[in-house]
């Protein structure tokens, strides 16, 4: 807040706060939601599975961009990678996601794909990609990366 207030040139303002910061603490973590289609009474995720290709996950592929198939990911961004987007992750850790959960070929569809990373993850993973995003600044952004 310090800073904000001596930029105003409030110098008083800026003594009173000094120490004090705008906005949230950092989040020590941020879920990820993972859905799969429902399966019958008197079925099991192996039958779900055959019937239409998912429900079950790929460590073999994860841990090709995890240490281990834990809760807690670690991937971090790629040099250079970053400032697309506020909400902006990295490709590395949504590949590692991507290829957990799909097979080559499958849809990957990201209905609010901000700069596009999920896509750009998708397609480096053979997978069909689909993304909705409604700022038009964003949309070209996106597009360029994946291009």
């Amino acid at each position: 807040m310090s800073v904000v207030f001596q930029r105003r040139g409030d110098e008083k303002n800026a003594a009173k706060w000094s120490g004090w910061r705008v906005g949230n603490l950092r989040p020590t973590f941020e879920p990820v939601l993972w859905f799969v289609k429902p399966y019958p009474i008197g079925t099991t995720i192996a039958d779900n599975v055959l019937a239409h290709g998912l429900g079950a996950f790929n460590e073999d592929a994860f841990t090709r961009y995890e240490r281990s198939p834990d809760n807690v990911l670690t991937s971090g961004f790629a040099k250079g990678e970053t400032g697309h987007h506020i909400a902006q992750k990295p490709v590395r850790l949504l590949r590692a996601l991507v290829e957990l959960s799909t097979l080559p070929g499958q849809l990957v569809l990201d209905p609010f794909c901000g700069s596009g990373s999920t896509l750009v993850a998708a397609k480096a993973s053979g997978r069909k990609y689909l993304g909705f995003e409604i700022d038009p600044h964003l949309v070209e952004v996106a597009a360029s990366r994946l291009a």
